[in-house]
């Protein structure tokens, strides 16, 4: 069973109707017992970085999600901000501690070029750095949908699967044994972000 984290903000119906096209059972997840009942989980964001680490820490999940991704191995991709929160620290309206499970810092996407607005809405491409079967059926700079105006800034470049410029390049996917995260909205990337989805949900594993 899959497991779709709420905790009342991010795209979670787009989401579940996307994974139901693919006849795989969805469940919901409010609360640390959920997280228990399934196999793999999906973090969708929308909002700030501060904003959803302090509901995590007001339902009590924080610790659990760490423990299920960290200690279970249990699946996990998180997207947009379900992907930032995995860093140590967050700059998006102030400074604000974030799950630590890799080293980088999220902050603004910075130009001084007029032509580069905020927030990034909108196609662009992702440019595949590593070989990976996650990008099974998809072409090399494939465009997908993207909705930030924060961009995560790390050393691990190891981690680092694909990346997308948009003023500057900024890592789009990362990947690390069970944890995959992406900054894009795969559940809006319409044929391309099923495809990936799909990988993820049939084929990924620790």
């Amino acid at each position: 069973m899959i497991g779709i984290l709420d905790i009342g903000i991010g795209n979670v119906m787009s989401l579940y109707s996307v994974i139901q096209r693919l006849n795989i059972k969805v469940k919901i997840c409010k609360s640390k017992k959920d997280l228990d009942e399934v196999k793999k989980i999906i973090f969708p964001g929308q909002g700030s970085f501060g904003e959803a680490m302090n509901k995590l820490r007001a339902n009590e999940i924080d610790k659990h999600l760490l423990s299920n991704i960290s200690v279970k191995k249990k699946p996990f991709l998180g997207i947009c901000v379900g992907m930032q929160l995995l860093f140590k620290i967050g700059y998006e309206y102030g400074e604000h501690q974030g799950l630590g499970l890799f080293d980088g810092v999220v902050k603004k996407i910075y130009t001084d070029k007029e032509t580069i607005s905020l927030p990034h809405i909108g196609w662009n491409s992702v440019s595949q750095l590593k070989k990976n079967s996650l990008f099974n059926d998809i072409d090399d700079n494939s465009d997908f949908y993207f909705a930030h105006s924060n961009y995560i800034d790390t050393q691990e470049k190891n981690i680092v699967l694909g990346q997308t410029f948009y003023g500057i390049q900024f890592p789009s996917i990362i990947v690390k044994e069970n944890i995959i995260g992406l900054q894009f909205h795969l559940e809006k990337s319409q044929l391309n972000g099923f495809k990936l989805l799909k990988e993820f949900i049939l084929n990924f594993d620790a």
